[in-house]
């Protein structure tokens, strides 16, 4: 007597085999991206940087400006932070646009000092788990030290300590809260966000000339760096860095008139 072969056609057993392919294909393409990286220890890292402020001298409403703007959620992830991620893809899945990112400061640490400027998803693996890999290495404090001690901060700057001498011809350890900000604003782009721009025409706004390697240029103060602060400030209000009085008064306050013109490239 014979017997029919039967052939189980589920839905549910289709879908399972493709979900199995695509993860797999998925961690296949997970441990080609990592590459070299995977044998990064970080045994490099102190000659990677200068302290050049130790954090415990870097006032507090410069840091907590800049975990507010750029990751308010730093000492609760552990190097990424998922949650930024699907809420930042939400923003932008809704704007059609990037508007905003997901990467944590660990991970903006990572590309500083390990990493290329390039955008791609290889490069965004090698980020998280590089970022995941530091965050079992150092505590959050010695994180956040070197990132205030390295970030890009335009103008040829590196560091909160040099931006302040920069942008204020000030002390870091003497920067307020307003000023704090200011700062903190530009790391999401120091050239769209440099609080002075040099142009070579004359316009509205000019408060000064200066002359760079020979050439006569045009200083003007950045509105969009002015209006990006008050950002910072208003999401250190939010997430209660500040009261309410003390936010007022640093909205109130003249930064552009505190600003360094007297400088060369």
């Amino acid at each position: 007597m014979q017997h029919k072969r039967k052939h189980f056609k589920s839905p549910l057993l289709r879908i399972f085999l493709l979900l199995t392919v695509l993860l797999s294909l998925a961690f296949i393409y997970l441990y080609i991206s990592l590459g070299d990286v995977r044998d990064i220890d970080f045994g490099d890292l102190e000659y990677r940087y200068d302290i050049v402020v130790p954090l415990e001298e870097i006032p507090m409403s410069l840091q907590n400006s800049f975990i507010a703007i750029e990751d308010h959620r730093f000492y609760k992830h552990k190097g990424v932070d998922l949650v930024a991620i699907i809420g930042s893809s939400v923003d932008n899945i809704r704007a059609k646009s990037i508007v905003r990112g997901g990467s944590t400061i660990t991970q903006q640490l990572i590309k500083n000092l390990y990493l290329t400027p390039e955008k791609s998803l290889k490069r965004k693996i090698q980020e998280a788990y590089l970022a995941i890999k530091l965050e079992k290495k150092l505590e959050k404090k010695d994180i956040l030290e070197i990132y205030l001690n390295t970030i890009n901060l335009g103008k040829n700057t590196r560091g909160v300590a040099a931006a302040s001498k920069r942008y204020f011809n000030l002390d870091v350890r003497k920067l307020n809260l307003p000023l704090s900000a200011l700062i903190a604003s530009i790391t999401k782009s120091p050239s769209y966000y440099s609080p002075i721009k040099l142009l070579t025409e004359d316009g509205e706004g000019k408060i000064d000339e200066v002359i760079i390697e020979g050439k006569k240029y045009k200083v003007f103060i950045n509105e969009k760096a002015l209006e990006r602060q008050k950002t910072v400030l208003f999401r250190l209000h939010q997430l209660g860095y500040i009261g309410t009085e003390e936010y007022e008064g640093a909205l109130n306050y003249s930064v552009e008139n505190r600003i360094n013109v007297n400088f060369s490239e």
